[in-house]
């Protein structure tokens, strides 16, 4: 689930091979089907229909994929992503922060969020402040475990 939400708040489509691009994770039938993102994060075995032996507390691997992974910034950063999107057609620097953290977080941004984003959007071209900003996002708390 959380390859899919961060497919979708950031606009691009997973590809997985075999599959036609835009196919979710939650959709694969086939649990061998290769991916990384799947591996780290716990994919299914699909041998029992409970969550059971599951462990819902993050490893370091996830930690540090999530920080640094070239597929999650290759999200953000594609053309046609939601950034990409916002920068195109010239939207304010508050309207992307707004439309980031309610795709994100299915809310508007608090008093933190605006004043890091202000911090960001001040020392950064637009496009590179967008996308630290919905990294960010992507990492805070309230995306990976607040449903």
């Amino acid at each position: 689930m959380l390859l899919d939400a961060i497919s979708e708040v950031t606009g691009t489509p997973e590809s997985f091979t075999g599959m036609p691009r835009g196919t979710r994770a939650i959709q694969l039938w086939d649990n061998r089907l290769p991916s990384y993102f799947l591996d780290t994060f716990g994919r299914s075995e699909r041998q029992s229909p409970c969550e059971c032996g599951s462990s819902t507390e993050p490893t370091m691997a996830q930690t540090l994929h999530l920080m640094n992974a070239p597929e999650i910034d290759a999200k953000i950063t594609a053309a046609g992503s939601r950034v990409d999107g916002l920068i195109a057609r010239k939207a304010t620097p508050r309207q992307i922060v707004d439309e980031l953290c309610l795709s994100a977080l299915g809310r508007p941004p608090n008093d933190r969020e605006v004043r890091a984003a202000e911090k960001l959007f001040a020392g950064s071209p637009p496009r590179q402040a967008a996308e630290d900003f919905l990294w960010a996002l992507l990492n805070s708390y309230d995306f990976l475990f607040v449903h």
